[in-house]
This record gives structure tokens, sequence and C-alpha cells, in this order.
């Protein structure tokens, strides 16, 4: 059962992509599908909730292919398939070792996922806790959530992507539900690799990817059951996108990058500080060209991942579930010791090569190349939007009024999940790895 879910997914991530305005099938259609479709689907079950229709396999199954009938119908009145590029995908021989692999890291990760229990504190005392709970009662709001709450903390209270998921794939009968997990992991390394080859060549896509598959602590949480992960792969995607739209100005990439975004807000909630942050940004880039537009392009892409964050932190929660947890934010103090031990953990985290091996390095002496000697500023939104990251990490640090220590070790170090995509792009559309290609591609032809 749990293959139909990924059909109705698929499908439905494909329909959303056309209603978007995308119209070639091609690798980074194929790859987006899932996740977008995965996306809506716990959307759905969400809207299930709170019209207290009962969660159960017929329900959740249901609606999704309610929704898929409505967005088919909608693109047949748009007449969004008559100008639809058939798939084209072609390997070169160059891909071909990187191909074997990635197929071999994504067996291992694939393999975990289906044999191996939930091992993670925060997803067995939350995520997989509240999805458990909600298919034996119908309902999100369960007893679990009555009777163990004087020994619950914040975990059933996440941001509920990946507990919706859990719902929708243990009731397709999966063991331990985190195959999407899986699904998500594919659908990232694809389009991220898709979205390189079309700037570098080949080889150096696959180097760069590799490069991102190989980092130890993201790949430990492809088969591990976390907020993070999954919302690094729609945050990292929509800055991509948001990347296309500024050079290319075409309006379906800014609205994909508008709803990953959105998603994001939805799987983990800081994220809308993150979102607010990156609006400002595309405002400052579009308003010394046109104003009004910039204005209502920042608008929308805010308002879109506040929209998904307000839905589950401003009303389920409190309406809902009744939850309302105390306000661990506090503003307007000084407290230099705190900033030192701040800036210390977060320097030690991000030089931690057991973590993230020689990525850093590699960035920052890409870095110096592109912006001294190449006076490469082309893709210095991205490279602005990098910076915004880690100063906003510092802020939400400095100002949560919880354990510094345990939020630098554990919020801000899986928090740079969202970074190390974002990096090696940045790399990839430089100027010094273009030229780079240029020679490769002289070579290959001489």
């Amino acid at each position: 059962m749990f293959l139909l879910f990924i059909i109705l997914h698929m499908t439905i991530g494909g329909l959303i992509l056309l209603a978007l305005g995308f119209r070639r099938i091609n690798a980074t259609f194929i790859g987006l599908a899932f996740p977008i479709g995965l996306g809506f689907g716990s959307v759905l079950v969400f809207i299930l909730d709170v019209l207290h229709i009962h969660l159960n396999l017929l329900t959740v199954t249901g609606s999704h292919i309610i929704l898929i009938g409505l967005l088919y119908f909608f693109l047949m009145r748009q007449q969004a398939f008559a100008g639809l590029h058939r798939p084209v995908i072609r390997l070169t021989l160059v891909e071909i070792p990187f191909l074997f692999v990635f197929a071999v890291l994504a067996f291992i990760s694939v393999w975990r996922c289906y044999y191996v229990p939930i091992t993670p504190y925060d997803a067995i005392q939350g995520i997989d806790l509240l999805a458990k709970y909600a298919i034996i009662d119908g309902r999100l709001h369960s007893h679990m959530l009555d009777d163990l709450r004087p020994y619950l903390s914040t975990q059933p209270y996440y941001a509920p992507f990946c507990a919706l998921s859990q719902i929708i794939y243990r009731l397709g009968g999966l063991p331990f539900g985190k195959l999407w997990l899986s699904g998500m992991f594919l659908s990232f390394t694809l389009v991220f690799y898709a979205q390189l080859r079309r700037h570098i060549h080949p080889l150096l896509s696959g180097i760069l990817t590799l490069a991102l598959l190989a980092i130890p602590e993201m790949y430990a949480y492809t088969f591990m059951l976390q907020t993070d992960y999954s919302n690094a792969i729609f945050v990292s995607l929509a800055i991509i996108f948001l990347y296309n739209y500024i050079t290319n100005h075409q309006r379906p990439d800014f609205r994909l990058a508008a709803l990953l975004f959105g998603l994001g807000a939805w799987s983990r909630s800081e994220t809308i500080a993150f979102s607010l942050m990156t609006a400002f940004l595309l405002f400052i880039w579009e308003f010394r060209t046109n104003s009004r537009q910039a204005t209502r392009n920042a608008a929308f892409f805010f308002l879109l991942s506040f929209l998904l964050f307000a839905a589950w932190n401003l009303f389920y929660l409190p309406v809902m579930l009744d939850y309302s947890p105390e306000s661990y934010f506090r503003f307007g103090f000084w407290d230099g010791h705190r900033m030192l031990i701040l800036i210390k953990g977060m320097w030690e985290i991000l030089t931690t090569t057991g973590y993230w091996g020689y990525i850093l390095p590699a960035f920052a002496v890409g870095l110096v190349v592109n912006l001294f000697l190449l006076r490469d500023v082309r893709n210095l939104f991205v490279l602005c939007w990098i910076a915004g990251l880690l100063v906003g990490f510092f802020l939400l640090l400095y100002h949560l009024q919880l354990n510094i220590e345990a939020n630098i070790s554990y919020t801000f170090r899986r928090g740079l999940f969202k970074l190390f995509p974002v990096v090696l792009f940045y790399l990839g559309t430089s100027r010094m790895l273009e030229s780079v290609a240029e020679r490769i591609h002289r070579f290959e032809t001489s």
C-alpha cells in the first residue's frame, strides 16, 4: 500500500509543478514531484483532522485521489497539458561512475529506513509517538496528549510535516513508516545534481553532489527520523530556485521557491525567521530595478511561509491541542558572556571536520578566488543568503532562553544542514568552477 502513496505523491507533485508553470518533464521535474507531493499530502491529513474527519487508510487515500482529480480538472481547463515537453534524459559516460556511487549510498540509506527501527529521542518522544497514537485514535489530538502530557516535552508539538508523513506511510503498512525519508533523499539528490549540471560540466556536478552526500553528519540523517533533513531539503532547494529566478526572471521558479520555503516552515517552525530574512534580501535585490514588483514578490514569498507557520503554531496548537508553550525568547538584554559562549560554540561546530568534512575550507578558498581574484559577483545573492543564515542563527540562539550549549550542539549543528547544499551550489555557480568546466569541454573537443 505504501507504493500507492508514493505514486499518489509523485502524481500530486507533478500536477502542482504543472500548475506553477513548469512544462518540461526532466530530471528536476521528476525529482521535485515527490517532496512537493508529500508536502501537500501532509497538508491534506492536517485538513482532515481540522475538519474532524477520522484519519484512516480510506480517508487519507481518498483525500489524495480527490486532490488529484481537482488538480487534473484545473489543468485541463488551463490547457496545461498541451504544451508539455516529453522527458529527455541522457547520461554521458562520465556520469556512470557517479551514478554507481550514488546508488550504493542510496541503497544503504533506503535499507536502513526500511529495516532499522526509529532511534532518535525527538522522534521516539514526539514525531513518531504522535503518529502512532493518531493512527490508533484517528486524530492528532489522541489520548496520548492527555494521558502523557505531564511526561512530555516540546517534541510532540514540533512543526507537523514529519509527523503527518509518518501517519501516511504507517497507514500504508510500513513497520517504521520512515521510508518517505528515503524518497526525500533520492529526490533531493536528483534535483541538486540536475541544477548543478545546468551550470557546469557533469564531472564537476558529480563531484559536488558526491561531496554533499559524503558529509558525515548529513548522510546519517537520511535514515534517522528528525525534522532537520527534510527542512534542509525544502529550504536549500528554495534558495536554488530563487537564485534561478533572479538570474532568468522566470515566474515558475519564483513560485516554486516560495512554495518550497513555505513547506520549510511547515517542517520546522524557526524557518519563519529565515523566510523573513530571505524575503527582505529579495526585496533589496529587486528594489533597484522595480520597487513595486520587489514589494509584491517579497510579501508573497513571506506570506506563504507565514500561512503554513500560523496554521500550526497560531491556530492548531492553541485551539485544537490546547497547548500554549511559554515564550522561550527574551529580547532587549545584553550578555557578553553568553555572546562569547555562542561565538566560540558556533565556530567549533563549523570547523569540526568530523561533522562536515572539508567543505567549508574548500568554500573559503573558492570565496577568495571568486571575489578577490576573478571579481565574480554574479551569485552574490547566494553568498548574502549564506551570511544571513549564520547571522540569523546567532540572533536566534542568543535570544533563545534555553541551555545555550545544548542549542549550539543540536539546534545549530542540525540547522547547518540548510547551509551546505547552498554552499556547494555557490561553488558550482562560481566563475572559478565555470572556468574549470570550460577547460574540460575544450579538452573533450580537442
